[in-house]
């Protein structure tokens, strides 16, 4: 019976508009050609969205006791800001629009040359390992599109990867322009991890490229776990660093705990990939 009224909801949800104390909870319309001129009416369509997912969030707990009627159109708004998001970052200018109310809710970061955009958020549907979402947007021949990078364990359907991206690093090579995202995760209350990728854009695909040499061999990914840590005396104020200039990344390094230190590896570029400085 749980299972049919969540399902009447999300359409519900996706049809319409939903008014509860005040709260507009905006659905996704679909979208036909999209005019420079409406992203403004876009942006503040995303950003009602997005706000509906803390309102139902914030009531789907009552004294400690989950609320199924709420929670379910918590997923329900959850799914809804996502889909909306994707069909609107798809869009002919999209790329080039500066989406500032949305900006004030989520985290938009674009890379140098403002080819590659990345939209990050909470969906608050983890717990102490929180359910981070990245949307990647990138730069086409027809425009633009999107990408949400996943994995598979343990045999399962595919997921989204849970990670936060904080900046995008930019590296010109003799194969064409390289970016590198810089993400965050929690892993639990106590446990972060800090990853950067190597992407390259390449027509309407955004792929990984290996081009950093680890004791594994050469991979399009590199990254590290460790202790959280808010500004104590001593640490280092990032965990992972690029030197542009340089062409150098730095990653902090831990104990076995594993506990910051304050010392880092560093990976320099030698033309071909990024390889340590011993």
């Amino acid at each position: 019976m749980k299972a049919i009224l969540y399902i009447v909801l999300f359409a519900f949800l996706l049809l319409s508009c939903q008014k509860t104390g005040g709260h507009t909870a905006i659905a996704a319309a679909p979208l036909q050609s999209t005019a420079p001129q409406d992203f403004a009416a876009l942006d503040k369509k995303l950003t009602a969205q997005f706000d509906s997912i803390y309102y139902w969030y914030d009531r789907s707990y009552v004294n400690d006791s989950l609320d199924d009627l709420a929670y379910g159109r918590f997923e329900a708004a959850n799914e809804v800001f996502l889909n909306h998001l994707q069909q609107v970052l798809n869009q002919p200018g999209a790329l080039d629009y500066n989406f500032k109310l949305l900006d004030e809710k989520i985290t938009i970061v674009a890379s140098g040359d403002k080819k590659l955009r990345a939209f990050s958020w909470d969906t608050y549907m983890g717990g102490t390992m929180k359910d981070l979402r990245t949307v990647f947007q990138y730069k086409t021949p027809d425009g633009a599109a999107t990408k949400i990078f996943t994995f598979t364990e343990n045999n399962r359907d595919e997921e989204p990867e849970l990670m936060h991206c904080l900046e995008i690093f930019s590296l010109e090579t003799k194969s064409g322009m390289v970016y590198i995202p810089h993400t965050f995760m929690t892993e639990s209350s106590k446990y972060y991890m800090e990853t950067v990728k190597f992407l390259r854009i390449e027509g309407a695909a955004l792929n990984p490229v290996a081009l950093i040499k680890t004791d594994e061999g050469l991979t399009d990914e590199y990254g590290l776990e460790y202790i959280a840590y808010h500004g104590e005396e001593g640490k280092p104020e990032k965990v992972i660093d690029y030197d542009p200039k340089k062409r150098v990344l730095s990653f902090v390094k831990t104990d076995d705990e594993p506990n910051v230190l304050n010392a880092f590896d560093h990976y320099a570029f030698n033309g071909a990939y990024f390889e340590k400085i011993k």
